[in-house]
């Protein structure tokens, strides 16, 4: 399997699959999926989906700031978050996009999926309102308790065609009083994307042909897992990829 790191602008980017792939997959990691778990993640994507993707992960150092839609006070501990996700996007669709397509002559047509987990799967969720890049999003044991999300979530369009969502069936069972919200936020996510309605345009091939356009239900799937928030995050994540491109 191919494998290779290389450097863009201040982060560091990793390559695990196939260069010349059916789906290219994008993920923001931490520090502990780069001290081996990003390797297991693979490991197990390979065997639940095969080895036709190319997976593109990129480090994040300042979790709390780089993957946050807006500012918000500490959950836990003292560490506040801030509201560096769109630069984080802007990252992804002006640098490790373009560079991806140039370096494997990668289609315009090929589909994108962004996923991460926990406050990375927030953040996948939350760049599928802002864009229409990705054809899904894998948001795996994702934050969805933090302050104003579904407010934001509730009121705002997405523009996906496919979302995975999953949870630990554990992770609601906090003392916590805003953490203890995400199995309750999850099922209204779930029910909010089954019901949205697609729309897509289908261009033919004969010029005078008019374009006609398609209508279907988004295809979500809401997965509970066994245990709390930090269980098995890699076979987890790997399982919300495997599904996203079926």
């Amino acid at each position: 399997m191919f494998q290779e790191s290389f450097p863009l602008t201040d982060k560091t980017c990793f390559l695990y699959g196939n260069p010349q792939p059916s789906h290219l997959l994008i993920q923001p990691v931490g520090a502990q999926d780069l001290s081996g778990g990003l390797e297991k993640e693979v490991a197990c994507l390979k065997k639940m989906a095969g080895e036709d993707f190319l997976l593109a992960a990129f480090d994040i150092r300042n979790w709390n700031q780089e993957l946050s839609p807006w500012e918000a006070p500490p959950v836990w501990g003292t560490e506040a978050f801030g509201n560096g996700a769109a630069e984080t996007l802007d990252f992804i669709l002006r640098d490790l996009l373009p560079e991806l397509k140039r370096r494997f002559s990668l289609s315009s047509e090929l589909p994108v999926i962004l996923g991460g987990y926990s406050l990375a799967g927030l953040f996948s969720l939350w760049a599928a309102y802002q864009t229409d890049v990705f054809s899904g999003i894998a948001a795996v044991s994702p934050s969805v308790w933090f302050p104003g999300w579904m407010e934001y979530a509730l009121s705002h369009p997405i523009k996906t065609s496919r979302i995975y969502l999953s949870l630990g069936d554990k992770e609601e069972r906090t003392k916590n009083q805003t953490m203890k919200t995400v199995g309750d936020n999850i099922r209204k996510l779930y029910q909010r994307y089954s019901a949205l309605v697609c729309t897509e345009e289908i261009h033919h091939p004969q010029p005078e042909e008019q374009s006609s356009t398609r209508h279907f239900l988004l295809s979500c799937t809401l997965e509970w897992n066994p245990g709390g928030h930090f269980q098995h995050p890699e076979e987890r994540t790997a399982q919300g990829f495997a599904w996203s491109m079926k």
